[in-house]
Order: C-alpha cells, then sequence, then structure tokens
C-alpha cells in the first residue's frame, strides 16, 4: 500500500481562478509536488504542500491564470500567534518592569500631624514612589528614622503587598498630668488593687510606713 509523502514543513494554498483549479492540481501531481488533505468548496481547492512546492506553484501559477492564497499551518492558532507577536512580549514586560518598583505608599493615622511628620521623614530617607523595591532600606531601619526625636510613636508598623508599602504609626499612651494643687499632707493610696513598692516624692515629705502581715 502506497504511504502519502511526509511534509515536515507544511503550508496551506488555495487555488482559485477563471480557469478550472482542477487541471492546475493535476499539473501540479504530474510534476511530483507534495500535496495533502486536498479539499473542494464552491469554485476553491485547498490542500497543502512543503516549501519546494510553494516555489513551483508561484513560478507557474500564472500560466494558468490561477489565484493562489498561501499561508502558514500555525497562522490559524490564535495562541501561537499570540506567544509568537512582539506586542505579547510587550505587554508581559511592562507589568514585570512594573512589578520592581514602588507605586504607592499609605500611610494609616487618624492624626494628620503625625501622618505629615512621617511624610517628611520618608522624603528626607529618599523613599519616595518609583523607588526600585530592591534599593529600599529593611523595615528596622525604616522604623529607627521614623520614631527617631519622636516620642509620640511607641511603634511603627510596615506592610507590603506588591508595589505598595502601607505603614501604620502606633502612637505612646497619653500621660495623665493633672496640675498639682498645695494642700495638707496625705497618705500615698494606689488608686487599683496592689501593692506599692516604691516611689518618688518631687514635693513635700514622705513617711514611712509598714503594714503588718
Amino acid at each position: 500500500m502506497d504511504r502519502a509523502p511526509m511534509i515536515h514543513k507544511r503550508y496551506e494554498v488555495i487555488l482559485t481562478g477563471k480557469t478550472d483549479p482542477s487541471r492546475f492540481l493535476g499539473f501540479l501531481a504530474r510534476s511530483g509536488v507534495k500535496i495533502t488533505g486536498i479539499t473542494e468548496s464552491d469554485d476553491k481547492i485547498r490542500f497543502q504542500t512543503d516549501k519546494k512546492g510553494i516555489q513551483f506553484i508561484r513560478n507557474n501559477r500564472r500560466r494558468y491564470r490561477m489565484k493562489v492564497s498561501i499561508k502558514r499551518p500555525d497562522e490559524g492558532s490564535v495562541e501561537q500567534r499570540l506567544f509568537t507577536s512582539f506586542r505579547f512580549l510587550i505587554a508581559c514586560l511592562i507589568p514585570l518592569i512594573a512589578s520592581m518598583f514602588l507605586w504607592e505608599i499609605e500611610i494609616e493615622s487618624d492624626m494628620p500631624e503625625v501622618a505629615e511628620r512621617i511624610e517628611i521623614k520618608l522624603d528626607k530617607a529618599s523613599i519616595s514612589k518609583f523607588r526600585p523595591l530592591s534599593t529600599i532600606p529593611d523595615e528596622g531601619e525604616i522604623r529607627r528614622a521614623l520614631m527617631l526625636d519622636d516620642p509620640s510613636l511607641s511603634w511603627v508598623r510596615f506592610k507590603r503587598s506588591g508595589s505598595t508599602l502601607t505603614i501604620t504609626p502606633m502612637l505612646s499612651p497619653k500621660l495623665n498630668d493633672k496640675v498639682e494643687k498645695d494642700g495638707p499632707p496625705s497618705d500615698l493610696i494606689a488608686r487599683t488593687g496592689g501593692v506599692i513598692t516604691s516611689f518618688r516624692l518631687s514635693r513635700g515629705r514622705g513617711w514611712p510606713t509598714s503594714s503588718k502581715q
């Protein structure tokens, strides 16, 4: 049994023209052109051939007044066109390059003055938008820079999600400083249950006392 000729790199050919396309197809077959997958619809004939067949068709189509349309089989594959296109490569590179930079800095604070002080210190440390993520200092170094000479901060938390850096300042508890009033001496009593182990007197005199067990 005869085997169909093997064609490693195939091209799809569509024949149309004023004359019968089958005549030209017969001429190709007699000339030894490799032809596979022949289909006929209306006045068109479709088949596949190799690179040598394409060259032979181009050299002889005018003799038979034929119109020839040639395309590679992979031109019909959307995936193949997409992955080999220059635009697709650019579309992949843009988000990849963008992910390597800091695009957003968010400061989560209910106190505008605290957020403003942090923004100023970030600018001094050159931590700003569009800076490469690889050049941003570690969290410990940024935290020391933000908390320096700022007693209102007890801690600073950081969260980085993609190209966004979120900074959450933790405020120190406010001290309950009351105005001291002049008056007669009085005992030192704790407001809540516990044992007073030591105290420091800033005004007046203290009388040491002890309690029996």
